[in-house]
Protein backbone atom coordinates (compact mmCIF):
# COMPACT_ATOMS: atom_id res chain seq x y z
CA UNK A 1 0.00 0.00 0.00
CA UNK A 2 1.24 3.19 -0.91
CA UNK A 3 4.70 1.86 -2.77
CA UNK A 4 5.20 5.15 -5.05
CA UNK A 5 4.70 7.75 -1.85
CA UNK A 6 6.73 5.25 0.43
CA UNK A 7 9.04 5.16 -2.38
CA UNK A 8 9.59 9.00 -2.78
CA UNK A 9 9.03 9.51 0.86
CA UNK A 10 12.50 7.16 1.39
CA UNK A 11 14.35 8.38 -1.99
CA UNK A 12 13.68 11.71 0.03
CA UNK A 13 15.05 10.73 3.43
CA UNK A 14 18.20 9.24 1.84
CA UNK A 15 18.96 11.71 -0.48
CA UNK A 16 18.88 13.97 1.56
CA UNK A 17 20.72 12.43 4.61
CA UNK A 18 23.50 11.23 2.10
CA UNK A 19 24.59 14.45 0.36
CA UNK A 20 24.71 16.42 4.00
CA UNK A 21 26.70 13.67 5.31
CA UNK A 22 29.01 14.30 1.82
CA UNK A 23 28.76 17.94 2.59
CA UNK A 24 29.94 17.55 5.96
CA UNK A 25 32.96 15.29 4.89
CA UNK A 26 33.61 17.51 2.68
CA UNK A 27 33.39 20.95 4.25
CA UNK A 28 36.11 22.43 6.94
CA UNK A 29 35.07 21.85 10.76
CA UNK A 30 34.03 25.15 11.41
CA UNK A 31 31.24 24.80 8.92
CA UNK A 32 29.65 21.63 10.46
CA UNK A 33 27.89 22.90 12.79
CA UNK A 34 26.06 25.08 10.45
CA UNK A 35 25.53 22.29 8.01
CA UNK A 36 24.17 20.26 11.21
CA UNK A 37 21.49 22.96 11.25
CA UNK A 38 20.52 23.04 8.02
CA UNK A 39 20.09 19.34 7.88
CA UNK A 40 18.05 19.91 11.21
CA UNK A 41 15.82 22.24 9.69
CA UNK A 42 15.68 19.96 6.13
CA UNK A 43 14.05 16.75 8.46
CA UNK A 44 11.54 18.93 10.73
CA UNK A 45 10.33 20.30 7.02
CA UNK A 46 9.97 16.36 6.59
CA UNK A 47 8.40 15.82 9.66
CA UNK A 48 6.16 18.46 8.93
CA UNK A 49 5.01 17.01 5.71
CA UNK A 50 4.87 13.17 6.98
CA UNK A 51 1.45 12.17 6.32
CA UNK A 52 0.83 9.14 8.84
CA UNK A 53 -1.06 6.46 8.49
CA UNK A 54 -4.60 5.56 10.23
CA UNK A 55 -2.87 3.27 12.54
CA UNK A 56 0.35 5.44 13.07
CA UNK A 57 0.74 6.64 16.59
CA UNK A 58 0.77 10.44 15.13
CA UNK A 59 -2.66 9.75 13.48
CA UNK A 60 -3.83 9.10 16.84
CA UNK A 61 -1.62 11.46 18.97
CA UNK A 62 -2.97 14.49 16.24
CA UNK A 63 -6.77 13.50 17.57
CA UNK A 64 -5.42 13.87 21.08
CA UNK A 65 -3.40 16.79 20.22
CA UNK A 66 -6.72 18.63 18.59
CA UNK A 67 -9.58 17.65 21.22
CA UNK A 68 -7.21 19.31 23.90
CA UNK A 69 -7.49 22.24 21.68
CA UNK A 70 -10.84 22.08 21.46
CA UNK A 71 -11.41 21.83 25.23
CA UNK A 72 -12.58 25.45 27.45
CA UNK A 73 -9.89 26.28 29.72
CA UNK A 74 -12.17 24.93 32.69
CA UNK A 75 -12.68 21.43 30.54
CA UNK A 76 -8.46 21.25 29.94
CA UNK A 77 -7.82 22.23 33.32
CA UNK A 78 -10.10 19.36 34.90
CA UNK A 79 -8.41 17.15 31.46
CA UNK A 80 -5.16 17.96 33.77
CA UNK A 81 -6.13 17.13 37.23
CA UNK A 82 -6.82 13.88 35.58
CA UNK A 83 -3.99 12.73 33.54
CA UNK A 84 -2.71 9.71 32.88
CA UNK A 85 0.77 8.58 31.85
CA UNK A 86 -0.49 8.04 28.29
CA UNK A 87 -1.19 11.84 28.18
CA UNK A 88 1.41 13.51 30.88
CA UNK A 89 0.28 16.88 32.53
CA UNK A 90 3.43 18.38 30.31
CA UNK A 91 2.48 16.59 27.03
CA UNK A 92 -1.36 17.97 27.51
CA UNK A 93 -0.25 21.06 27.38
CA UNK A 94 2.75 20.36 24.40
CA UNK A 95 -0.59 19.31 22.52
CA UNK A 96 -2.88 21.96 23.17
CA UNK A 97 0.06 24.74 22.76
CA UNK A 98 0.42 23.38 19.40
CA UNK A 99 -3.08 22.28 18.48
CA UNK A 100 -4.03 26.16 19.12
CA UNK A 101 -2.39 26.64 15.64
CA UNK A 102 -4.70 24.32 13.64
CA UNK A 103 -1.76 23.47 11.86
CA UNK A 104 -1.53 19.50 12.60
CA UNK A 105 1.78 19.11 10.83
CA UNK A 106 3.36 21.02 13.93
CA UNK A 107 3.19 18.43 16.39
CA UNK A 108 6.10 16.34 14.29
CA UNK A 109 7.66 19.23 13.20
CA UNK A 110 8.68 21.10 16.33
CA UNK A 111 9.25 17.37 18.19
CA UNK A 112 11.61 16.53 15.53
CA UNK A 113 13.29 19.99 15.87
CA UNK A 114 13.91 19.69 19.50
CA UNK A 115 14.98 16.74 19.58
CA UNK A 116 17.18 16.39 16.92
CA UNK A 117 19.03 19.53 17.91
CA UNK A 118 20.12 17.53 21.10
CA UNK A 119 21.66 15.22 19.03
CA UNK A 120 22.99 17.17 16.74
CA UNK A 121 24.57 19.53 19.43
CA UNK A 122 25.99 16.01 20.81
CA UNK A 123 27.69 15.54 17.48
CA UNK A 124 28.69 19.13 16.38
CA UNK A 125 30.23 19.57 20.38
CA UNK A 126 31.96 16.48 20.66
CA UNK A 127 33.40 16.78 16.94
CA UNK A 128 34.81 20.11 18.64
CA UNK A 129 36.28 19.02 21.47
CA UNK A 130 37.96 15.96 20.13
CA UNK A 131 39.35 17.87 17.37
CA UNK A 132 38.82 14.67 14.60
CA UNK A 133 38.03 15.31 10.90
CA UNK A 134 34.89 16.10 9.76
CA UNK A 135 34.46 12.37 8.23
CA UNK A 136 33.67 11.21 11.82
CA UNK A 137 31.27 13.44 12.29
CA UNK A 138 29.89 12.97 9.12
CA UNK A 139 30.23 8.91 9.68
CA UNK A 140 28.21 9.87 13.11
CA UNK A 141 25.49 11.38 11.68
CA UNK A 142 24.71 8.73 9.10
CA UNK A 143 25.09 6.13 12.02
CA UNK A 144 22.19 7.87 14.20
CA UNK A 145 19.34 8.31 11.25
CA UNK A 146 20.36 5.06 9.72
CA UNK A 147 18.06 2.89 12.91
CA UNK A 148 15.23 4.58 12.37
CA UNK A 149 14.90 6.44 14.87
CA UNK A 150 13.41 9.26 13.16
CA UNK A 151 10.64 7.64 12.21
CA UNK A 152 10.58 6.71 15.90
CA UNK A 153 10.48 10.39 16.81
CA UNK A 154 8.12 11.44 13.93
CA UNK A 155 5.28 8.84 15.12
CA UNK A 156 5.92 8.46 18.98
CA UNK A 157 6.59 12.17 20.32
CA UNK A 158 7.06 11.92 23.56
CA UNK A 159 9.33 8.98 24.09
CA UNK A 160 11.78 11.01 21.70
CA UNK A 161 11.63 13.93 23.29
CA UNK A 162 12.41 12.59 26.91
CA UNK A 163 15.05 10.82 25.50
CA UNK A 164 16.66 13.35 23.62
CA UNK A 165 16.30 15.79 26.86
CA UNK A 166 17.96 12.66 29.31
CA UNK A 167 20.58 12.12 26.68
CA UNK A 168 21.67 15.46 26.26
CA UNK A 169 21.90 16.10 30.26
CA UNK A 170 23.74 13.08 30.92
CA UNK A 171 26.09 14.15 28.17
CA UNK A 172 26.59 17.47 29.33
CA UNK A 173 27.30 15.80 32.93
CA UNK A 174 30.08 13.61 31.51
CA UNK A 175 31.64 15.32 29.13
CA UNK A 176 31.23 18.83 29.64
CA UNK A 177 31.60 18.69 33.63
CA UNK A 178 27.93 20.47 34.11
CA UNK A 179 26.83 18.95 37.65
CA UNK A 180 23.31 17.12 37.57
CA UNK A 181 21.58 19.68 39.89
CA UNK A 182 21.48 22.21 37.29
CA UNK A 183 19.63 19.49 34.99
CA UNK A 184 17.38 18.95 37.75
CA UNK A 185 14.48 21.09 35.90
CA UNK A 186 15.54 19.08 32.58
CA UNK A 187 14.86 16.32 34.36
CA UNK A 188 12.16 16.94 35.69
CA UNK A 189 10.96 17.66 32.16
CA UNK A 190 12.02 14.74 30.70
CA UNK A 191 10.17 12.56 33.60
CA UNK A 192 6.78 14.53 33.18
CA UNK A 193 6.83 13.95 29.69
CA UNK A 194 7.12 10.16 29.72
CA UNK A 195 7.56 7.68 32.60
CA UNK A 196 10.31 6.11 30.93
CA UNK A 197 12.99 8.99 31.63
CA UNK A 198 12.81 7.89 35.11
CA UNK A 199 13.59 4.72 34.59
CA UNK A 200 16.68 5.79 32.25
CA UNK A 201 17.80 7.99 35.87
CA UNK A 202 17.54 4.74 38.28
CA UNK A 203 19.57 2.75 35.49
CA UNK A 204 22.16 5.33 35.70
CA UNK A 205 22.84 5.69 39.39
CA UNK A 206 22.77 2.34 39.35
CA UNK A 207 25.45 2.27 36.98
CA UNK A 208 27.35 5.16 38.85
CA UNK A 209 26.68 3.05 41.91
CA UNK A 210 29.33 0.04 40.46
CA UNK A 211 31.83 2.51 39.48
CA UNK A 212 33.11 3.93 42.82
CA UNK A 213 35.08 6.72 41.29
CA UNK A 214 31.94 8.24 40.94
CA UNK A 215 30.33 9.02 44.52
CA UNK A 216 29.91 12.74 44.62
CA UNK A 217 28.25 12.26 41.22
CA UNK A 218 25.71 9.96 42.50
CA UNK A 219 24.88 12.41 45.64
CA UNK A 220 23.93 14.61 43.28
CA UNK A 221 21.75 12.40 41.16
CA UNK A 222 19.70 11.19 44.42
CA UNK A 223 19.24 14.59 44.99
CA UNK A 224 18.18 15.03 41.84
CA UNK A 225 15.78 12.34 42.53
CA UNK A 226 14.19 13.58 45.60
CA UNK A 227 13.68 16.94 43.63
CA UNK A 228 11.53 15.08 41.17
CA UNK A 229 9.65 13.21 43.93
CA UNK A 230 8.98 16.12 45.58
CA UNK A 231 7.74 17.43 42.68
CA UNK A 232 5.42 14.30 41.92
CA UNK A 233 4.32 14.86 45.89
CA UNK A 234 3.26 18.23 44.68
CA UNK A 235 1.72 17.40 41.37
CA UNK A 236 -0.37 14.57 43.91
CA UNK A 237 -1.61 17.66 46.37
CA UNK A 238 -3.01 19.39 43.15
CA UNK A 239 -4.90 16.53 42.15
CA UNK A 240 -2.93 14.99 39.90
CA UNK A 241 -3.24 11.32 41.70
CA UNK A 242 -4.41 9.58 38.24
CA UNK A 243 -1.62 10.68 36.94
CA UNK A 244 1.04 9.42 39.73
CA UNK A 245 -0.92 6.06 39.50
CA UNK A 246 -0.27 5.71 36.01
CA UNK A 247 3.27 6.64 35.67
CA UNK A 248 3.86 4.13 38.27
CA UNK A 249 2.07 1.57 36.16
CA UNK A 250 3.37 2.28 33.12
CA UNK A 251 7.38 2.42 34.93
CA UNK A 252 6.31 -1.34 35.92
CA UNK A 253 5.88 -2.32 32.54
CA UNK A 254 9.10 -1.72 32.04
CA UNK A 255 9.63 -4.69 34.48
CA UNK A 256 7.48 -7.33 32.40
CA UNK A 257 7.59 -9.12 29.31
CA UNK A 258 4.50 -8.78 28.04
CA UNK A 259 3.98 -6.85 24.57
CA UNK A 260 4.47 -7.08 20.99
CA UNK A 261 6.93 -7.81 18.62
CA UNK A 262 8.00 -6.77 14.76
CA UNK A 263 10.44 -8.85 13.09
CA UNK A 264 12.35 -6.56 11.14
CA UNK A 265 12.09 -3.52 13.87
CA UNK A 266 14.19 -6.88 16.29
CA UNK A 267 16.15 -7.21 13.05
CA UNK A 268 17.20 -3.93 12.84
CA UNK A 269 18.00 -3.42 16.89
CA UNK A 270 19.71 -6.80 17.62
CA UNK A 271 22.22 -5.38 14.38
CA UNK A 272 22.17 -1.99 16.49
CA UNK A 273 23.14 -3.52 20.32
CA UNK A 274 25.73 -6.12 17.24
CA UNK A 275 27.38 -2.39 16.72
CA UNK A 276 27.47 -1.54 20.01
CA UNK A 277 29.51 -4.40 21.27
CA UNK A 278 32.02 -3.93 18.58
CA UNK A 279 32.18 -0.26 20.00
CA UNK A 280 32.92 -1.76 23.59
CA UNK A 281 35.64 -4.24 21.84
CA UNK A 282 36.94 -1.39 19.77
CA UNK A 283 37.01 1.02 22.95
CA UNK A 284 38.88 -1.19 25.24
CA UNK A 285 41.42 -2.27 22.29
CA UNK A 286 42.02 0.68 20.79
CA UNK A 287 41.19 3.50 23.05
CA UNK A 288 42.96 6.75 23.40
CA UNK A 289 44.12 7.46 27.62
CA UNK A 290 43.22 10.96 26.77
CA UNK A 291 40.17 10.98 26.50
CA UNK A 292 39.19 7.45 27.90
CA UNK A 293 38.85 9.18 31.20
CA UNK A 294 35.75 11.62 30.05
CA UNK A 295 33.80 8.74 28.54
CA UNK A 296 34.60 5.43 30.81
CA UNK A 297 31.33 6.48 32.38
CA UNK A 298 29.46 6.96 28.96
CA UNK A 299 30.45 2.81 28.01
CA UNK A 300 29.36 1.35 31.63
CA UNK A 301 26.19 3.19 31.72
CA UNK A 302 25.79 1.74 28.19
CA UNK A 303 26.70 -2.00 29.58
CA UNK A 304 23.91 -1.23 31.77
CA UNK A 305 21.28 -0.17 28.86
CA UNK A 306 22.46 -3.08 26.89
CA UNK A 307 21.49 -5.71 29.55
CA UNK A 308 17.95 -4.28 30.22
CA UNK A 309 17.08 -4.48 26.59
CA UNK A 310 18.57 -7.70 25.88
CA UNK A 311 16.89 -9.10 29.17
CA UNK A 312 13.40 -7.75 27.73
CA UNK A 313 13.96 -8.62 24.02
CA UNK A 314 10.48 -9.83 23.91
CA UNK A 315 9.12 -6.23 24.53
CA UNK A 316 9.71 -4.26 21.51
CA UNK A 317 8.94 -0.96 23.48
CA UNK A 318 12.21 -1.65 25.98
CA UNK A 319 13.90 -3.64 23.36
CA UNK A 320 13.88 -1.04 20.64
CA UNK A 321 13.44 2.68 22.47
CA UNK A 322 15.94 1.94 24.87
CA UNK A 323 18.88 0.48 22.19
CA UNK A 324 18.14 3.87 20.16
CA UNK A 325 18.75 5.40 23.64
CA UNK A 326 21.73 3.98 24.50
CA UNK A 327 23.23 4.17 20.33
CA UNK A 328 22.39 8.51 21.41
CA UNK A 329 24.43 8.25 24.82
CA UNK A 330 27.37 6.36 23.01
CA UNK A 331 27.50 9.14 20.58
CA UNK A 332 30.67 10.67 22.26
CA UNK A 333 32.36 7.09 22.14
CA UNK A 334 31.39 6.27 18.64
CA UNK A 335 33.46 9.42 17.64
CA UNK A 336 36.52 8.54 19.75
CA UNK A 337 36.41 5.00 18.27
CA UNK A 338 36.06 6.53 14.85
CA UNK A 339 38.81 8.86 15.24
CA UNK A 340 41.39 6.61 16.79
CA UNK A 341 40.52 3.92 14.06
CA UNK A 342 41.81 6.73 11.45
CA UNK A 343 44.56 8.36 13.16
CA UNK A 344 46.48 5.40 14.84
CA UNK A 345 50.19 4.94 13.28
CA UNK A 346 49.60 1.12 13.44
CA UNK A 347 47.27 0.24 10.54
CA UNK A 348 46.94 -3.82 10.88
CA UNK A 349 44.21 -5.90 10.00
CA UNK A 350 42.74 -6.22 13.19
CA UNK A 351 42.47 -1.80 13.17
CA UNK A 352 41.39 -2.03 9.81
CA UNK A 353 38.93 -4.90 10.63
CA UNK A 354 37.69 -2.16 13.10
CA UNK A 355 36.87 0.56 11.24
CA UNK A 356 35.35 -1.49 8.22
CA UNK A 357 32.69 -2.75 11.01
CA UNK A 358 32.34 0.62 12.69
CA UNK A 359 31.07 1.46 9.02
CA UNK A 360 29.48 -1.17 7.28
CA UNK A 361 27.07 -1.99 9.94
CA UNK A 362 25.16 0.94 9.99
CA UNK A 363 25.12 0.84 5.84
CA UNK A 364 23.55 -2.87 6.69
CA UNK A 365 21.20 -1.13 9.21
CA UNK A 366 20.23 1.80 6.99
CA UNK A 367 19.26 -0.78 4.08
CA UNK A 368 17.12 -2.89 6.26
CA UNK A 369 15.56 0.23 8.02
CA UNK A 370 14.84 1.85 4.75
CA UNK A 371 13.26 -1.31 2.90
CA UNK A 372 11.64 -3.38 5.59
CA UNK A 373 11.77 -1.13 8.77
CA UNK A 374 10.08 2.07 10.08
CA UNK A 375 11.78 4.30 7.32
CA UNK A 376 9.78 2.98 4.16
CA UNK A 377 6.20 3.95 5.86
CA UNK A 378 7.82 7.67 5.73
CA UNK A 379 5.24 9.92 2.86
CA UNK A 380 4.89 13.36 2.43
CA UNK A 381 1.51 12.58 0.26
CA UNK A 382 -1.07 10.12 -0.78
CA UNK A 383 -2.15 9.40 -4.28
CA UNK A 384 -5.64 9.32 -4.91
Amino acid sequence: MYLYERLFGVFVYTFTLLSFCYLIYRSKSIYTKVLMRFYLLFISIMAFLYVPAVEADLYRLIEYMNNYASLSNEAFRSALLNSTSANTPVSMIYFRVIGSTGITGLLAGITTLIVFSNILYIISDYSKRLKSSNRVAALTLFTIMSTGFYMATVSGIRNALAFSITARCIYDEECNGKKPLKNTIWYLLACLIHPAAIAVLLIRIIALTIDKYNKRKIRSLLSTLVYIILASITLAYLGATLFLQEAYLKLSQYISVAGYTYYWDNLITIFTIVFLFVNYWVYLHFRDDTTKIKIASLVKLSYAITFVSVLFISEISIFERFTQLNLIIMIPVIMSNLSNCMNTTDRNRLVSFAYRLLVFIPIIVFIISASRGSLCSLKFFVIG
